[in-house]
């Protein structure tokens, strides 16, 4: 809150919360919210918001219709790091396809799924749905754990001790604003397969399960 704050001039660089109007701080709070605390994301948010002088409920209102422009749009005048959160994460996609094809069709098929908790053992576990590409990560852990390091290496992905991925939200939405129409649907209709094939039939011995597969449900739903 303070770092987009700061940055977006709302207050000044010694300033702390204190110094913040109760709606600024509300709204800090949402943007904070819309962008997942992406560090570089609310730098170029609060770069934008101080160089149009939109204000911070100008920078919501927009985020909900130009997500794509936003994300892209870095600022005339920074220098230490130029780059958009939109350019940094393509650059980012495409190096990941060149050393490992599997990892990014794995991180594709993640874009379409709910980005919290990504379970390794929905992968594995419907390998017979699955695209050839990531058959070979569903039947070799070595191969799943290569995938996963070239994704760490690009800090696409985090893979967490409980065996699940976490997606950040805004690199979903930037891979899939990397896709054109009929690429979304591809891989919107393999998460679909996937969840509907590893999701148990809904009787009460199943709760649980049905409980940790549900938000995967609802997004695809």
């Amino acid at each position: 809150l303070l770092f987009l704050l700061r940055r977006a001039g709302r207050i000044g660089p010694d300033d702390t919360l204190i110094n913040a109007s109760p709606n600024d701080q509300r709204l800090a709070h949402e943007i904070v919210g819309l962008l997942d605390s992406l560090p570089l994301a609310l730098d170029q948010a609060g770069v934008y918001i101080d160089e149009t002088q939109c204000g911070l409920d100008g920078y919501v209102d927009l985020f909900e219709t130009r997500q794509d422009y936003l994300l892209q749009h870095r600022g005339k005048w920074v220098k230490d790091h130029p780059n958009s959160v939109a350019v940094t994460l393509s650059v980012a996609f495409k190096r990941v396809q060149e050393v490992n094809p599997a990892a990014a069709d794995l991180l594709r098929l993640c874009a379409f799924l709910d980005p919290d908790s990504i379970p390794e053992k929905m992968i594995v576990e419907s390998e017979s749905v699955l695209p050839n590409s990531l058959k070979t990560l569903a039947k070799d852990p070595i191969k799943l754990n290569e995938a996963s390091r070239d994704l760490l290496n690009y800090s696409l992905i985090r893979r967490n001790p409980d065996h699940t991925f976490t997606l950040h939200r805004l690199v979903q939405l930037a891979l899939k604003n990397e896709m054109d129409a009929k690429t979304q649907q591809r891989w919107a209709t393999r998460a679909v397969q996937v969840v509907s094939y590893i999701y148990p039939d809904s009787d009460y011995t199943n709760l649980q399960l049905c409980l940790h597969y549900l938000p995967h449900a609802q997004y695809c739903a």
